[in-house]
């Protein structure tokens, strides 16, 4: 097999959001996952937290590679330089944003 993405390395956007949130004591959620099949490999990321009034925050980045390349494509909004955001139940869609907007939310 051609050694694919790795698979194991957290992205800047995804560990700046959860070092923001333990900076704030803010509890959060690892709901990620990994899909490692011999010609295709996908990670998503999904950080999950609460806002002080009680609503859910759901926070993704992923991509997804495949062979004979193994070039990686993203399959979320903000990919690469940011994240997907979303509030679980909301009529909302998914929005692309960066970390500090994610983080701005809390404040």
């Amino acid at each position: 097999m051609v050694e694919g993405p790795e698979m194991t390395v957290m992205s800047e956007p995804t560990q700046a959001l959860r070092d923001g949130l333990d900076a704030h004591g803010i509890e959060w959620r690892d709901d990620s996952d990994v899909i490692d099949d011999a010609d295709m490999r996908m990670r998503i990321e999904r950080t999950r937290f609460e806002l002080g009034d009680g609503t859910t925050v759901s926070c993704v980045w992923g991509w997804v590679a495949a062979e004979p390349t193994w070039n990686r494509m993203g399959i979320t909004a903000g990919w690469p330089w940011g994240l997907e955001e979303w509030v679980p139940g909301s009529k909302e869609d998914p929005k692309a944003m960066e970390v500090e907007e994610v983080l701005g939310m809390i404040r």
